[in-house]
């Protein structure tokens, strides 16, 4: 049985996937699952800052480190093969026959749509919804029980209560300030309904077994984290966190290292390549809080893909998921 929408009042607006602008309109949602979006939760096209070539958010409440372009979207593909691999799949909590048979599905911070496609195409009874802050979701080729909209997540979840039974979310923290975890889960749990699944993915951003000069980039990302009120460890504060709300049973908690450099086989290149975009991503950033010229940078970053191999360095990503009790 579907969750019928809500018919948005008239200082609301909704963008879904296939509009590039905010409209005055009001399109047709789809039946499943019911979406309200305020007029503030909305995220305009001027809200965005060039730096050194990268193009960054500058709308009020996000603190995002990271750029949102072109070759954003290539990183995150990549990453999300790196993690389908690394676990043979594209998700732990034991919602599998809940798919199957037909299950309301929630993707925060989705960004170019992997996971949510995917998710889709797999289990067609299904309906995925996924949302991000940035519109770079696919426009062409999508699957007919998918759907996306662009909200900010941390403005509040524009949904009913109780209206998926699965909400997904993955490498948030570096948009999610400190003070922010807490009402964010809360409102995820809101939205979830009673017996549903909540999954969340991070990776801690300290590196391990890292060359002197890996340790120094790593250690620049850690600083730039701390001055935007981020939490460069929060996949292993992800368990203390869901223990923390009573409304959650069942919390499950895991991690995989995932290793760079060629010394580790597939999974070793596909986490190298994903260094390498993360680490030209956040170099406008780290330059700015750094005082270090793009050039001192990229030159010295190409050490760090050596000593990947020479050190043997990994990276730890954490998983955890829980289910809403009942009342």
């Amino acid at each position: 049985m579907g969750v019928s929408p809500t018919t948005p009042s008239s200082s609301s607006t909704i963008i879904p996937c296939d509009n590039r602008t905010p409209s005055n309109s009001h399109p047709s949602l789809p039946q499943d699952p019911a979406v309200i979006v305020d007029a503030d939760s909305l995220i305009h096209s001027n809200d965005t800052i060039w730096i050194n070539g990268r193009k960054f958010h500058t709308c009020a409440g996000a603190s995002y480190i990271l750029p949102c372009d072109e070759e954003e979207i290539d990183r995150l593909h990549l990453l999300h093969f790196m993690v389908r691999f690394a676990i043979q799949g594209n998700y732990l909590a034991p919602v599998t026959d809940s798919l199957r048979k037909g299950a309301q599905v929630l993707d925060i911070g989705c960004g170019p749509g992997s996971w949510t496609m995917e998710i889709a195409g797999e289990y067609p009874k299904s309906t995925i919804v996924g949302i991000d802050m940035t519109n770079v979701f696919p426009r062409d080729i999508k699957p007919t029980n998918c759907h996306f909209y662009q909200c900010n997540a941390l403005q509040g979840l524009p949904f009913e209560d109780a209206s998926f039974d699965y909400v997904f979310m993955r490498f948030m923290s570096q948009g999610i300030e400190l003070e922010q975890w807490d009402p964010l889960l809360k409102d995820i749990i809101r939205v979830l309904k009673t017996g549903g699944w909540v999954e969340v993915v991070e990776v801690d951003l300290e590196l391990h077994r890292t060359g002197p000069t890996t340790k120094l980039y790593n250690e620049h990302l850690i600083s730039l984290m701390a001055e935007r009120h981020l939490d460069p460890c929060s996949g292993r504060r992800l368990k203390e966190r869901f223990d923390n709300r009573e409304e959650l049973t069942n919390v499950n908690s895991t991690f995989i290292s995932c290793p760079g450099g060629h010394w580790a086989g597939k999974l070793g290149q596909l986490t190298i390549q994903s260094w390498k975009s993360y680490y030209q991503a956040l170099g406008p950033q780290i330059c700015i809080a750094s005082d270090m010229t793009m050039d001192e940078y990229n030159e010295n970053l190409e050490t760090c893909w050596d000593e990947a191999d020479e050190y043997k360095t990994f990276e730890n990503v954490h998983f955890a998921y829980a289910q809403k009790r009942s009342a």
